[in-house]
């Protein structure tokens, strides 16, 4: 078969074009560092990236739950804390006012910061975090806690909140208002010390200080339970960290280019696509003659 210059033309062309798809993607690895922008390029590589880049995504969703779930931990723990010191100075009042010597005046004069205390109470039960009360449980938007003479109410329900902290991983961060003020009977024993006092009932007022110390043991083993929580979240936390190194490091080996490879590949391309337009110039330059001839 007879080659004629067309057919020659064609071929150089053609090889000018593959030896600059070469140099523009050596080009492109050295600029950016990415072996491939897209999935044809690197099929298998490609798809280790989107898997990886997908549990990024849900590494960053369960971090936003864990801090989520801190901040609610942090806020119970608070509440908790201000519960105790109330309990505290509930058996002191009781310790002092159970004794012989208070009088009737002293024991009135206790009875209404006793009631200062159950107001405080309710007031805590009441708290809220971004827009919802924190011990309603699931009712959330309902004011849980109404405390009216000695009868108590609470509108809230045994719901426990949960965060998503890895794979099918939950841990409950939140203690609903049953849990926290009717369970411990923190409020409904602050109630009858304040009828013993109000009474000038001194052997009452003991039996009510008898009664408080269990109720002070139960929030104490719900501050215990809320720190137990915390140290799941924290140490879902550092696998989340440890685990999305992991991630990075799989993006880095399937998506990254050598860096020192690609300049090495962009310097050979580049002096094939001059060699080419040199060849592709005086092909065109022979072209000229033969059609002046």
């Amino acid at each position: 078969m007879r080659v004629t210059q067309s057919m020659q033309q064609r071929q150089v062309n053609a090889n000018l074009g593959r030896t600059l798809q070469v140099f523009t993607k050596a080009q492109q690895e050295a600029s950016t560092g990415n072996r491939f922008d897209r999935v044809s390029e690197d099929p298998l590589n490609a798809s280790r990236t989107l898997f990886a880049n997908a549990d990024q995504r849900a590494v960053d969703q369960y971090r936003r739950n864990i801090s989520s779930g801190r901040a609610r931990l942090d806020a119970e723990e608070s509440v908790l804390g201000q519960v105790t010191e109330i309990l505290d100075r509930a058996r002191e009042v009781g310790t002092a006012q159970g004794s012989g010597t208070a009088s009737a005046a002293s024991r009135l004069a206790a009875a209404a910061e006793v009631s200062r205390m159950i107001d405080q109470v309710a007031s805590l039960g009441n708290a809220t975090l971004n827009g919802e009360y924190i011990f309603g449980g699931h009712a959330s938007t309902t004011r849980p806690f109404d405390v009216s003479g000695s009868v108590i109410t609470y509108a809230g329900d045994t719901g426990v909140r949960e965060a998503e902290a890895d794979d099918g991983y939950v841990i409950p961060v939140s203690t609903s208002g049953q849990e926290l003020l009717i369970d411990t009977a923190v409020l409904q024993r602050l109630v009858e010390m304040r009828t013993a006092l109000e009474a000038n009932d001194d052997q009452g007022v003991r039996t009510a200080l008898g009664e408080l110390e269990p109720t002070f043991n139960a929030v104490q083993t719900l501050l215990t339970r809320n720190g137990a929580r915390g140290r799941q979240l924290e140490l879902a936390q550092a696998r989340l960290a440890a685990r999305e190194g992991s991630l990075d490091a799989t993006i880095r080996e399937a998506r990254g280019a050598d860096l020192a490879e690609a300049i090495t590949r962009m310097t050979a391309a580049q002096n094939a696509l001059e060699a080419a337009y040199g060849t592709t110039s005086r092909m065109l330059q022979l072209n000229l003659t033969d059609y002046l001839r």
